[in-house]
């Protein structure tokens, strides 16, 4: 195949029939090759931008349709299943487990989304999921995300607490419960919706996870911390004050009230030895006025809102003297 006249063969051929001189035709071809490389280049930066602008607008086109999509979702609207499924890249008919990540402020947007889809990555490993979580980056700080259960209707909440326990990311995760289908899909983000709530009130520092499962009404509750704290004060009278030495007493009873009454296994649970246990037992039931176990449903989710909130819940003086 012959190359065009305009080809640079073509012009230093050219070059050989109009001087003799190696010198004049070496320098003029250098800038020949100069100039051409220069253009071609030129045109190769031109064709990168285009292609980089039609690849940015078709993904934000993508997220768009995306988040139009979930937006429809969880706002109840009509949904067409198969196009949804077809946008999101994600089957609808399945149980779903809700999860919402959020990072502190402070480093660029671009790390913190890194990390929330990194948070996100990490949960799901540990599950055996097959498929890839739906994730949705609602601002620069948060990211809504789904993951894909199958036909499992459980998960083992405790590989969650290992892993954020052992990872360095500056992130805090909110998870909801196993739902199954479009209407499975809304509950389990309203849970970790319900999850972040507490989170935000607790103000712990990060990395710290919050399951519905293990936050039962202390979610519901939290609503209204007004209410909360006044009624955790008629719970636990003298055991709402806000002091280290009362904090004892309440982390002594929650334990003692999970194990199922049982002195020697909040012993064990708590490091201490029986007979201390007794003593602030005894010691509980003396400032409450009755026995711990009358009462006990109160106790114990009077309990879970001052180990979940803290001092949202608590008074200095519970007692206002």
């Amino acid at each position: 195949m012959s190359l065009p006249d305009c080809s640079l063969n073509v012009k230093f051929r050219s070059l050989a029939v109009r001087s003799d001189d190696a010198t004049v035709t070496a320098q003029a071809a250098l800038e020949i090759t100069t100039l051409v490389s220069a253009h071609v280049n030129l045109i190769a930066k031109d064709l990168l931008t285009t292609y980089e602008a039609e690849r940015d607008a078709w993904r934000q086109r993508r997220s768009a349709s995306r988040s139009a999509r979930i937006s429809d979702i969880l706002g109840d609207l009509p949904v067409d299943i198969g196009a949804a499924e077809a946008a999101l890249g994600y089957r609808l008919s399945q149980y779903h487990l809700g999860v919402i990540v959020w990072a502190e402020r402070g480093e660029g947007a671009d790390d913190e989304l890194s990390h929330l889809e990194e948070a996100v990555t990490a949960l799901a490993t540990p599950l055996g999921i097959r498929g890839h979580p739906l994730f949705e980056p609602r601002d620069e700080h948060t990211g809504w995300a789904w993951l894909p259960l199958g036909g499992q209707n459980n998960v083992d909440h405790a590989k969650f607490a290992a892993i954020t326990a052992s990872w360095d990311l500056p992130v805090s995760v909110a998870v909801g419960a196993p739902q199954k289908g479009v209407a499975g899909f809304v509950r389990t983000h309203s849970q970790a919706n319900q999850a972040r709530a507490v989170a935000q009130v607790a103000r712990v520092p990060t990395p710290r996870i919050f399951s519905i499962a293990d936050l039962g009404a202390v979610a519901l509750m939290c609503s209204d911390l007004s209410a909360g704290r006044a009624w955790v004060a008629d719970v636990l009278g003298p055991l709402a004050a806000s002091d280290p030495a009362t904090e004892d007493l309440r982390t002594t009873l929650r334990e003692f009230l999970r194990t199922g009454g049982s002195y020697a296994a909040a012993a064990t649970a708590l490091h201490m030895h029986k007979n201390s246990v007794v003593y602030r037992i005894h010691k509980i039931e003396d400032q409450l006025g009755r026995n711990v176990r009358d009462g006990r449903l109160e106790l114990e989710n009077a309990l879970e809102l001052c180990y979940w909130l803290g001092g949202a819940v608590l008074a200095a003086d519970p007692y206002g003297t």
